[in-house]
């Protein structure tokens, strides 16, 4: 009896093991290529004195993470929007500066996170990117007044196994890869934070702006070439390019409740539409009457006396389609031009920095060379565009 007892505990303890070990193992690769809480991540980023990007493949809350960032900070300088506003760079003002975009993504959302961010802190301006299908009454609004809440689940031990186990399979990453991440003793001069920024260097800096670095790079595909995809969108009305007559009165009025709330608060707030790229602008203008709530969304705005600069179309502020990372998201360039054009946004602008950008014409990324990726831009939208090395530092 006590052989067969002995035999048993050994198999349990074998079973253990065949568990308990790819579960280690995969808590320590996930630790060591930076999979950390947005807390975690923020403190990091901001000891360092070179550029750490974050993207994580286990858990990506910008709004935590733009929280999280704000929070310690507490910037002179905020620019508020969705990812269409990730290309202003905290090197192009001279107070400090955090880019919440990718917080804000519908008037709901940008209304729980313009009280929470209030509640924290008070900035000088802030810059606010306004999509116009935040507005559109065919689309569905969604928002949250709180980050996502399964932070702790997503980090849990059986769950990175899982998902490392997951990209095992699919091929994402190797066993290669997990032994010589596990056994390397410093990060081989790549800091950047989160499986994702590791493979393809894209992510957050410690400033809340975007890097591009994979996409620019050629390094993986960029999804918008041609501009396929955002022209398809166009034409199907789909995916916030969805069509519709008049702007929708409830999202104009909770909009007005958050112009009030940052004015209340004694913050200056500067608005602008995003830029368009050209052949997507002129692709928009060709549907008519489908944006007619675009049309009707400006007039009722002004007619409220609100101001927002009118950048939707990428050509009036010199900016080639070039210099898009794809159809409605502009680059480093671009928005160095925009910023340039807003007159409000002067007394906070570093022009010596501002000007380096605007030597780097035709660069979707003139930041690039900051990155350890050390490529040259790419034609990565395939338009025929002739990339030269950027001058920014």
């Amino acid at each position: 009896m006590r052989r067969y007892l002995t035999v048993y505990a050994a198999i349990l303890a074998g079973l253990a093991l065949l568990i308990l070990l790819p579960i280690e193992a995969a808590s320590r690769y996930l630790q060591a290529m930076g999979e950390l809480t947005e807390t975690e991540v923020v403190a990091y980023q901001l000891q360092q004195d070179r550029l750490c990007l974050f993207s994580s493949a286990l858990h990506q809350d910008n709004y935590a993470y733009k929280l999280a960032l704000y929070e310690a900070v507490r910037p002179d300088v905020v620019a508020l929007g969705s990812s269409r506003v990730m290309q202003f760079r905290g090197d192009m003002f001279h107070p400090s500066f955090v880019n919440m975009g990718g917080a804000f993504t519908s008037v709901a959302e940008g209304e729980a996170l313009v009280k929470r961010m209030l509640a924290r802190h008070r900035p000088k301006v802030v810059l606010l990117g306004v999509d116009f299908w935040w507005f559109n009454p065919k689309r569905a609004q969604s928002g949250r007044s709180a980050p996502k809440s399964p932070v702790a689940a997503a980090h849990s031990p059986l769950a990175g196994m899982l998902s490392t186990a997951g990209w095992l399979l699919n091929g994402k990453i190797s066993p290669r890869e997990i032994w010589a991440t596990l056994s390397q003793r410093s990060d081989g001069g790549n800091c950047h934070l989160g499986v994702r920024a590791r493979h393809v260097i894209e992510g957050f800096a410690a400033d809340g702006s975007y890097y591009y670095g994979g996409t620019a790079t050629a390094l993986i595909p960029s999804p918008d070439r041609g501009f396929a995809d955002t022209l398809n969108r166009i034409a199907t009305g789909s995916r916030r390019f969805n069509y519709g007559a008049v702007a929708d009165a409830g999202q104009l009025e909770a909009f007005f409740r958050v112009l009030r709330t940052i004015e209340q608060a004694g913050v200056q707030v500067v608005m602008f539409y995003p830029p368009l790229a050209a052949e997507p602008n002129r692709a928009m203008s060709r549907q008519g009457e489908n944006y007619g709530y675009i049309a009707d969304l400006k007039q009722r705005l002004r007619s409220a006396g609100v101001t927002v600069h009118d950048f939707q179309d990428g050509t009036a502020l010199g900016s080639g389609d070039c210099e898009f990372i794809d159809g409605f998201h502009g680059g480093d360039v671009t928005f160095a031009r925009l910023l340039a054009q807003l007159p409000e946004a002067a007394p906070y602008v570093d022009r010596d920095r501002l000007a380096a950008y605007l030597a780097t014409p035709g660069l979707a990324m003139a930041s690039k060379h900051r990155l350890t990726v050390r490529q040259p831009e790419a034609d990565f939208l395939g338009l025929g565009c002739r990339k030269g090395q950027p001058s920014a530092d």
